[in-house]
This record gives C-alpha cells, sequence and structure tokens, in this order.
C-alpha cells in the first residue's frame, strides 16, 4: 500500500560542511507579528511627526511624507531585527544579505521583470483600472527639480531597500519555515500588495493584483 501523499515540504536546508554555519529558522508567526509591530510603529511614530511638524497626516506636505517614509522603513526593518534577535544574533546574510553570482542575478532578475510586465500588460488590458497610485506626486516630485530628485531616491533606493529586508528577507524567509514555496510567496505577494493601498475605492483596489503578483516574482527572485 502507498503512503499517503505528503504536501509540500518548507525550506530544507543543505547539509553544509563542519563549521559553516546555518542560517536561522525564523517561526512562521514571527513574520506576522513583525508586520504587526511594523504597521503599529509606524502609525505612532507617524503621528509623534505630524505633532512635531505641526502637520495633518492625512494632508500632508511632500516633506511630511518623506520623513514618515524614511521613518517607516527603519521601523519595519527595527521589528524584523528584534524577532529575529529572538532566535539568534542577527547578521546581514541571515536576510539575504550576501553576494551571488552575477550571472544568476542577471537571469532572475530578467525572468522576473519579463513575468511582471506580460502579467501587468495583460491584466491591465482586461481590466483597465481606473486609478494610480500618487507615490511620486505625494513624495513632492512635481513641486520642482530637488523634489524630483529626493522623490526619485525614496522612490528607487529608501523603499525598495527597505520592503526588501523585511518582506524577502525576514517575512518570507519566516514564511517558509512551515510553508512552500508557492504558498510563503503567495502570502507574501498578498500582503505586500495589501500594504500598497492607497484607499481610493474600488479604482484603488483594481491597481493591486499587479503589485501582489511583483510581490510574489521578487519571493521565487529571492529563493
Amino acid at each position: 500500500m502507498e503512503p499517503p501523499a505528503t504536501s509540500p515540504v518548507p525550506l530544507e536546508l543543505p547539509e553544509r560542511p563542519e563549521g559553516v554555519e546555518r542560517p536561522p529558522v525564523w517561526p512562521w508567526w514571527f513574520a506576522f507579528a513583525a508586520f504587526g509591530l511594523g504597521f503599529s510603529g509606524t502609525l505612532v511614530v507617524g503621528g509623534l511627526i505630524a505633532a512635531i511638524l505641526g502637520v495633518d497626516p492625512n494632508d500632508a506636505s511632500p516633506a511630511y511624507v518623506v520623513i514618515a517614509t524614511c521613518a517607516q522603513a527603519v521601523v519595519f526593518g527595527a521589528s524584523a531585527v528584534v524577532f529575529a534577535g529572538f532566535v539568534r544574533k542577527p547578521r546581514p546574510w541571515h536576510f539575504g544579505l550576501c553576494p551571488t553570482s552575477l550571472g544568476r542575478g542577471v537571469k532572475w532578475a530578467a525572468i522576473g521583470i519579463a513575468a511582471f510586465y506580460l502579467v501587468s500588460g495583460t491584466y491591465a488590458y482586461l481590466v483597465s483600472p481606473d486609478a494610480h497610485q500618487k507615490v511620486t506626486e505625494e513624495l513632492g516630485a512635481d513641486t520642482g527639480a530637488f523634489g524630483l530628485i529626493v522623490a526619485g531616491l525614496m522612490v528607487m533606493l529608501v523603499a525598495p531597500v527597505a520592503e526588501e529586508f523585511f518582506f524577502r528577507g525576514f517575512f518570507f524567509r519566516a514564511l517558509r519555515s512551515k510553508f512552500s514555496l508557492v504558498w510563503a510567496a503567495v502570502i507574501d505577494g498578498f500582503v505586500f500588495g495589501i500594504i500598497h493601498y492607497s484607499g481610493d475605492g474600488l479604482d484603488g483596489l483594481l491597481i493591486l493584483p499587479p503589485l501582489m503578483v511583483l510581490g510574489f516574482l521578487l519571493c521565487v527572485a529571492y529563493e
């Protein structure tokens, strides 16, 4: 009699030579606990920054948005480090901050980009969502050359680095202690897409699926 089929196994760590440190295994629920801490911490810190600057967080200036975005990056990064520290002293390579071969990096980046544009292009053609993200405008990209430079740095450097560190380096890694690659990437992609919701009602929700797909693909590339 054949044994019953088993569900896909989570991340399997290969045997390493004697003396080579194995990466830590974080409990899967650390992902959601760290996200909750990061989210609530961002609300608190954002409120404090708004109070100090004397602005309304719901109708804030680009300066406030830039400062609050940097604070959010720090808070979420700190949340990941705090929970990782419960298992072992965190090191950069635990979060994926380690070198890889140029060929492998280029290959998976190209595959991810091609897949994302294929999916997002098809989705835009079929759904035609009547909404777009206003991140660059909120960061002051339309206020002049300086605002454009600052917004570009935030969109192309600060936000991507912070998101990769938390969502792929910690959130996804923690999920892999329990879930298969596909399910961990699906969960990560869903949460990654949801946090980009701009609050524009149904139209705002319609632009999230491509971002969820992007989050999924980034997890696959990370692995």
